[in-house]
């Protein structure tokens, strides 16, 4: 290590190298008067802040062997900071070390070993011993002492070598400095008695200046083939090399214009000097030379390499550096590094050097403090932010990702309360928010504390400062107001982009207002106003998390937390919190996927509907920030960076995942071209790669049509992937596809289709089928799990309800059971006959009211049994009494059954008047609530007789793949604003989950069409079959015998709702 020239240590040997093993190493060295930063290869790793214990440290050493840190407080208390090889965590050690025998000021301290420490104070140099109690407290006990020399020493060099037990090194010699003195006090250990483990040491000296005319500031041993030899640096700007204790070499650094030095220990036959200074231009200009042994002679040579020789500007140093700052260095032979400590920057620079060619590359600028920050919210950089010392106002840095590299450097200024918000004006210069105040440079805007919410640039040279009821405008450059607007008074707003956001609530509604800002000319301003709303009781005590990414998180008081995006203005995903406890933060990891996160004492905990993920800590994480895909975990005293893929893995796509993608997408063609891709693959033998499919797509053959192409590939497929069943039902499918549907069928049977051989059919496909003209769901689809009430013709799910009548009761033998779709299909006569001749106990009084009933009975039957929760009971009786309401509303809210409430008042009311009624009364809204997009969707194209003009996607949280298929739908026959809102949504969720071939499909390929209505298919004709009792269905129907009229009586139901 080397200091300036003319200068000695601030802090006696400030910088350190502790090797933990062969991967990695730590640099530790002091940051600033009252900070111990340290290094983890080369990436900043942890802080220590001392500023609790200490106002400045006055001396410190680092065991090379434990990594344990010893130092001395200004008042001469000496602490020590122990070393968790474990945890790889610094521990300091609250109570300083007791020693009763240090009675003056203490100016250096060094290790010796792992158990012992050398002390010089103002009287004395002494080796002291560390011992522990039996609570582990350390104490100090002098086992050595003498007199120091004329004058105070500041700084000690120590000579290593190992001990031969477990790789142990002991300081066998150690070089003393001392203030206005030229000589070097060489104190080497002598043994008296090894068993007592009694020593002592013999002092020798070396005078650097014969005429004692400069003081030596730094000294060095090394050496050169076995050869001992020492390197001195003298406030006369003289490197003097001594060979046997001789002068043998010099270099005048004054005369080669350099003002620094540093020594790499290149090789055992050779050492390098490296000189460098500071032009008048602020330009670094260097030289090298070699130091090497002459066997001939016996002598030590010195050959200049390169002389005086100007780096690139950031190559060696930082460009802000100068010849001004106090620089001390570190060279880390081993990794080929070397470190820059500048006292005055407050930050180290990282250097990588090659020895052979004499060349070095900076890597990283390592600054700021890690110790006791908060992260200040910041719209400067995507991979920058800033922290602030929590404990000192005045310490703010500014923290650079780049791979998993954090560049740093302290920010200039005088901080002295704590600041809310950083941006950045044209010129580059930074505007901060306080609570009280916006400063940029010397100039400041002042307002009542807290009355300030955000500020933003928009533009660049306009200033948006906003406030609780209004937006301020103001020149950047000379903070001057332009305008001034009032906007609605909110609970809480911020700036998004080019716009405001105001959020605010109404009894059960939130609200999210929009105010975008345009300026076209710079003299004028224009506002545009979007407000959304939707049912959520916002919780007006809580603010989830910060807004970020472009979004806001909100809680409502049932602890669901909403995410709602307010760049393009939609519910984005609902979220329940775990027991009620309020998370810490949220994540949106790279698949797009949300995350509520919690910080707990060992670990980080991210949860979401589906899944939990814990990350195992060292400590408890208080805070994190997310840069390009990386997360930086901010802790008590140190950062750690990780990959978020580490947490949240990568969603890969195997073969099975990408087929049943792009079947949902609709697109049968690609899916047919893989087939074949992947007979081919097999048949050679090769591993099989999606995205090289995907490059070479179109040099595979159609296989639509080339029918004998397909078949050699199916018959190939159907044996080689009898094991993968998920392939295998994809195979048939195709199969089917080309052989009985194309093209005739499209997307919106197809897609039925196949979730009926998966046997996944949801709600969102029977409605996808009732855009298929002629479509006949396949054979032995059960009537509920299928949905076929909805999909059905009336004439369709008669037949359904006969096939179902006949196994229910051919199962249970109760009436009950059937008389919903009995009383459903009008056949009161065959529900009659099937009473007369029942077992059942009650058959007797069924048989007699079915004989002497009205409306009036039927209605108390029917609430009586639903009071008992009888509801299938209760339905028959409903409609028996003609209150197909009521029957419709139990159907829905009580047994939870939309497909069967809307299959029976199909099949009760063929015109479909009264189940779009039903659906206008008890649906809409009601799905709403529910967030159940599709079941809303169908009530509403069944209202409106299919115009989707009524759809109202603010109210729902949709999904990417949901989205997709509306768009199908969209796009044929919706309207032009729904199928842009659509795509503004698709493309926004395909960004969020970084999904660049969607994005490119969906924002640069895909094209509208023409939009033409949706034409109602008409009643298929079926033949009916056989019922239980095929001789009464000549009897009258029962809408001859129930003739509904205006003066039908009101639901009771309706009163509840």
């Amino acid at each position: 290590m080397a200091v300036q020239l003319g200068k000695t240590s601030q802090v006696h040997q400030s910088h350190y190298i502790f090797q933990q093993d062969e991967q990695v190493y730590f640099q530790i060295f002091l940051n600033n008067k009252n900070t111990i930063n340290i290094l983890k290869n080369g990436v900043i790793h942890q802080s220590i802040s001392l500023a609790s214990y200490l106002k400045e440290v006055g001396a410190l050493s680092v065991c090379f062997f434990t990594g344990d840190v010893i130092l001395v407080s200004e008042s001469n208390e000496i602490y020590m900071i122990n070393y968790i090889s474990i945890t790889q965590q610094w521990i300091l050690l609250k109570r300083p070390l007791f020693s009763s025998s240090i009675t003056t000021e203490i100016t250096a301290i060094e290790h010796l070993n792992k158990k012992e420490v050398l002390i010089c104070d103002i009287l004395n140099i002494a080796v002291y011993k560390i011992s522990y109690t039996s609570d582990e407290v350390p104490s100090l006990i002098r086992t050595w002492v003498n007199k120091n020399p004329v004058s105070p020493v500041f700084n000690i060099t120590k000579t290593n070598s190992k001990t031969g037990q477990s790789n142990e090194y002991m300081c066998r010699k150690f070089n003393l400095l001392t203030y206005n003195d030229s000589l070097v006090y060489v104190w080497k250990r002598t043994v008296i008695d090894v068993d007592n483990d009694i020593y002592s040491y013999q002092l020798s000296l070396i005078n650097t200046d014969k005429l004692n005319s400069s003081t030596v500031t730094w000294n060095i041993w090394s050496k050169i083939n076995n050869s001992e030899i020492l390197y001195t640096l003298n406030d006369d700007s003289i490197l003097r090399i001594w060979q046997n204790r001789a002068e043998a070499l010099q270099i005048s650094l004054a005369e080669i214009g350099h003002q620094y030095m540093f020594l790499i220990k290149n090789s055992k036959d050779r050492n390098v000097i490296v000189t460098f200074g500071f032009d008048s231009e602020n330009k670094v200009h260097y030289s090298i030379h070699e130091v090497t042994f002459d066997y001939n002679s016996k002598k030590l040579l010195l050959n200049t390499v390169k002389k005086n020789l100007n780096f690139e500007s950031g190559v060696l140093l930082p460009e802000t550096w100068s010849k001004s700052d106090y620089l001390e260095f570190l060279v880390s032979e081993k990794n080929h590094m070397i470190f820059f400590n500048n006292f005055d920057k407050q930050s180290t620079a990282v250097v990588d050097y090659e020895p052979e060619r004499f060349s070095f590359t900076l890597r990283s600028v390592a600054a700021g403090i890690t110790s006791n920050q908060k992260i200040i919210s910041s719209t400067v950089n995507t991979n920058n932010f800033y922290s602030q010392t929590v404990t000192n106002s005045n310490e703010v840095t500014m923290w650079q990702v780049e791979n998993n590299i954090m560049h740093s450097k302290v920010c200039p200024g005088n901080f002295t309360n704590s600041i809310l918000k950083i941006v950045q004006e044209s010129s580059g210069e930074p505007l901060y928010l306080f609570s009280d105040k916006v400063v940029v440079g010397d100039k400041f805007i002042s307002f009542e504390e807290g009355a300030c919410l955000d500020i933003g640039v928009l533009n660049h040279d306009n200033l948006i400062v906003l406030f609780k009821d209004r937006i301020d405008v103001y020149f950047t450059d000379t903070l001057k107001k332009k305008y001034s607007f009032d906007i609605t008074d909110s609970l809480f707003s911020f700036i998004h982009e080019n716009s405001v956001v105001v959020v605010r609530s109404e009894k059960s509604k939130t609200f999210i207002v929009k105010y975008i800002l345009k300026t076209d000319d710079f003299q004028s301003f224009d506002i545009k106003t979007i407000e959304k709303s939707f049912s959520f009781d916002l919780d007006t005590n809580v603010e989830v998390g910060k807004y970020k990414n472009g979004i806001i998180a909100l809680k409502n008081i049932e602890h669901d937390i909403l995410f709602y995006d307010v760049g393009e203005m939609f519910m984005l995903k609902k979220l329940t919190m775990e027991n009620d406890s309020e998370p810490s933060d949220w994540i949106l990891d790279t698949n797009g996927k949300l995350w509520l996160v919690v910080f707990e004492d060992d670990c980080i905990r991210f949860y979401n509907d589906k899944e939990n993920k814990i990350y195992k800590t060292k400590s408890k994480c208080i805070d994190f920030i997310t840069i390009d895909k990386k997360l930086v975990l901010v802790y008590d005293n140190y950062f750690e960076i990780i990959e978020i893929e580490n947490i949240f893995n990568k969603e890969a796509q195997d073969e099975t995942t990408f087929v049943e993608t792009t079947i949902d997408s609709g697109d049968y063609t690609k899916v047919g071209k893989f087939f074949k891709y992947l007979e081919n693959n097999i048949t050679n033998d090769q591993k099989l790669n999606i995205n090289t499919f995907e490059e070479n797509i179109s040099l595979i053959e159609d296989i639509f049509n080339n029918r004998e192409l397909w078949k050699q590939t199916f018959f190939f497929l159907k044996v080689k992937l009898q094991n993968n069943h998920c392939l295998l039902t994809a195979l048939i499918f195709i199969d089917e596809i080309i052989n009985e549907h194309y093209p005739k069928t499209t997307f919106f049977g197809l897609n039925y289709i196949y979730k009926a051989k998966s046997n996944d059919i949801k709600i969102k496909d029977s409605i996808l089928a009732n855009f298929e003209k002629e479509f006949t769901t396949p054979e032995n689809i059960d009537f509920s799990t299928g949905f076929k009430g909805i999909v059905n013709s009336a004439e369709q799910i008669k037949l359904d309800f006969d096939d179902l009548c006949k196994s229910l009761f051919q199962e249970t033998k109760n009436p009950h059971d059937v008389g919903l779709y009995y009383l459903a299909m009008n056949k009161l006569p065959e529900y009659k006959l099937i009473w007369k001749y029942s077992t059942k106990k009650e058959a007797d009084k069924i048989n007699n009211f079915l004989l002497n009933y009205n409306n009036k009975k039927c209605l108390n039957n029917g609430y009586k049994l639903l009071s008992l929760h009888r509801y299938s009971e209760a339905c028959w009786f409903f409609l028996l009494g003609n209150d197909y309401k009521s029957c419709f509303y139990t159907i829905l809210k009580k047994m939870h059954d939309f497909n069967l409430a809307v299959a029976v008042l199909k099949v009760f009311d063929p015109t479909g008047e009264r189940l779009k009624e039903c659906l206008q009364t008890y649906c809409l809204e009601y799905f709403k609530d529910l967030n159940k997009f599709w079941e809303y969707l169908y009530s509403g194209l069944i209202i409106n007789n299919y115009n989707m003009e009524f759809v109202e996607l603010d109210q729902f949280i949709v999904s990417l793949k949901d989205l997709e298929c509306l768009l199908m739908i969209v796009k044929k026959y919706g309207t032009e604003d729904l199928e842009q809102d659509v795509l503004k949504r698709i493309t926004r969720l395909a960004t969020l989950s970084n999904n660049e071939k969607l994005l490119i499909h969906y924002s640069i390929e895909y094209k509208s069409q023409t939009k033409i209505p949706f034409i109602l298919k008409e009643s298929i004709d079926t033949k009916p079959k056989a019922g239980l009792f095929k001789s009464f269905n000549e009897k009258p129907k029962l809408q001859e015998t129930l003739q509904v009229t205006n003066t039908e009586p009101k639901s009771m139901l309706d009163d509840w709702m």
